[in-house]
């Protein structure tokens, strides 16, 4: 990707990739060593003092993927120069870890780029448990990166969940409340000196015994959903980590909208991501 603009004031260099594309030092740091920097086509550092009606381009290709490819299907539902959504399948680890080092999504990403005849380090903007399918976000260089990042810390995108729980919920309801882990344990817990997080929830389908809720989460606490509907009393389906004991055996959760601004274009920008089979039979048994 090539950011380019026209300068309209005389000003350092430096200063006006701050300003100008709201590029981080850290990021000016890594352009100034590759010399991916240039005004008027030739490079420059950057103190070099621009005047109005210089032109100004910066390359972002700069990193690359350094994990293995493996070509696994993946479900595109949004993509362009800047960054591509996938609607995660359920039952697949995002990133590589020591206990599953391949076969995640970040794999089968590096193999979906290439064989597009692109390279670039998969930076993934929001993530899901290896059971929860839907949305993600993978930023193609780290300026989007960044930009995205900076949209997420500050809780500005709109995301909504789909779940499958059992008992039959309240039409609108919420849930309030500190979260930490205790010791070293995986499992969060609502406690004292957790972090504070809240979630809306708005029912839209029962029968009396099991319910579909939408879920809106304002923060973003890990298993966040998940565990404020295992303390109101309605698990979600196939959590057997909060308290489900049926024999379901995924937890039948999915992102299926979000609301972000687009980091380059600055418009609104809503992404959707269909039901999976296995969550769409379940939710077509209940309608029955």
């Amino acid at each position: 990707m090539i950011l380019s603009s026209i300068v309209q004031v005389e000003d350092k260099l430096k200063n006006f990739l701050k300003e100008e594309f709201g590029l981080s030092s850290r990021i000016i740091t890594r352009l100034r060593k590759e010399k991916y920097v240039y005004v008027n086509g030739k490079y420059r550092y950057m103190d070099y003092l621009l005047s109005p009606g210089d032109e100004v381009k910066v390359r972002l290709d700069f990193d690359i993927n350094t994990f293995p490819r493996e070509k696994i299907e993946i479900d595109v539902v949004y993509e362009d120069d800047a960054l591509i959504v996938v609607n995660k399948d359920p039952n697949i680890t995002v990133h590589p870890t020591k206990g599953t080092p391949s076969g995640t999504l970040l794999n089968a990403l590096g193999h979906y780029a290439y064989e597009k005849g692109e390279d670039y380090k998969i930076r993934f903007a929001n993530r899901l448990d290896k059971d929860t399918s839907g949305l993600i976000i993978i930023a193609k260089n780290k300026y989007i990166d960044h930009l995205l990042s900076k949209q997420f810390v500050e809780r500005s995108p709109e995301k909504f969940y789909l779940a499958l729980v059992e008992g039959n919920c309240p039409l609108e309801f919420s849930f309030e409340g500190k979260m930490g882990r205790l010791g070293e344990e995986f499992k969060r817990s609502i406690i004292p000196e957790g972090k504070d997080s809240l979630t809306y929830f708005r029912t839209l389908n029962s029968d009396g015994k099991i319910s579909l809720i939408s879920a809106k989460p304002i923060t973003g606490r890990t298993h966040q959903i998940r565990l404020h509907l295992s303390e109101l009393g309605y698990p979600i389906l196939g959590d057997e980590l909060y308290g489900y004991s049926g024999n379901i055996k995924r937890t039948m959760l999915h992102c299926e909208r979000m609301i972000i601004i687009h980091p380059l274009s600055g418009k609104r920008l809503e992404l959707y991501a269909p039901l999976k089979l296995d969550m769409k039979e379940a939710l077509e048994a209940l309608d029955e």
